[in-house]
C-alpha cells in the first residue's frame, strides 16, 4: 500500500494501479484491501478516469458502507459527477447527483474534513442547476409558452432560491402568469422581486 502512495504521489498512475491490484489478489482477505480500494479509485481519479473512479468508490461503499472512511468515498464520489458535469445549457443529472453526495456527506458526516470544501461545490452545483432551470424557462417564454415558463421558473426558487437566479426567476415568472391573464399570482411576483432585490 505504501508503494503505491509512493508511485501515486510521483505520477506513476499505472505502477500504482499494479501495486494495488496485487495486493487485493494475493491477500483477499487482508484488512488493508478496502483501504487498497479506496486507494485505486483515488487513482483512477486523479488520472481523470471519472467514470471509472465513479464504480470504483461506488464499489467502495457496497462493499464497506460503515468503512472509517466513508466520507472520502463520499466526497470524491461527488467530485467525479461534478467534473463530469457538463455546462447549463446541457442535461444535469451529473450535477444532480453530485450535490446529492456533498448534501449526504454535509448531513451525515458534519465532523468530515472534506465538509467545508463539499459545501463550496455544493453552492457551484446548485447555481449551474439553477442556470439550467433559468435557461429553459427563458427558452418557453420566448416560445410563448407561458405555462411551461411558469414551472420552470417556480421550480427554480422552489429548489435553488438565493442560488444567484431568483431576481430573474421572479421577473419572468410574473410577465409568465400576466400573459395567462393570472394577474393577482403575477402581481405578487414582481411585489417580491420589488421587495426582495431592488
Amino acid at each position: 500500500l505504501r508503494s503505491a502512495e509512493v508511485q501515486m504521489q510521483g505520477r506513476r498512475y499505472e505502477s500504482a494501479r499494479k501495486d494495488l491490484q496485487r495486493l487485493m489478489n494475493q491477500y483477499p482477505d487482508s484488512e488493508l484491501v478496502s483501504q487498497a480500494r479506496l486507494t485505486a479509485a483515488r487513482v483512477l481519479y486523479q488520472e481523470r478516469k471519472y467514470d471509472e473512479a465513479q464504480s470504483e468508490y461506488l464499489r467502495f461503499l457496497e462493499l464497506y458502507p460503515q468503512h472509517e472512511r466513508t466520507d472520502e468515498a463520499h466526497y470524491y464520489l461527488g467530485m467525479t459527477y461534478f467534473r463530469l458535469a457538463d455546462t447549463p445549457d446541457r442535461d444535469q443529472t451529473t450535477t444532480q447527483k453530485a450535490l446529492e453526495h456533498f448534501d449526504l456527506l454535509i448531513k451525515q458526516m458534519p465532523d468530515s474534513q472534506y465538509v467545508s470544501d463539499a459545501r463550496e461545490r455544493r453552492e457551484v452545483s446548485r447555481r449551474k442547476l439553477a442556470e439550467k432551470e433559468a435557461y429553459v424557462g427563458r427558452f418557453y417564454y420566448s416560445r410563448g409558452n407561458y405555462g411551461a415558463a411558469v414551472g420552470r421558473f417556480q421550480a427554480l426558487l422552489a429548489s435553488y432560491a438565493g442560488a444567484g437566479f431568483d431576481d430573474q426567476a421572479l421577473y419572468y415568472l410574473g410577465e409568465s402568469l400576466w400573459q395567462l391573464e393570472q394577474k393577482d399570482d403575477a402581481r405578487a411576483a414582481f411585489t417580491r422581486l420589488v421587495q426582495e432585490h431592488s
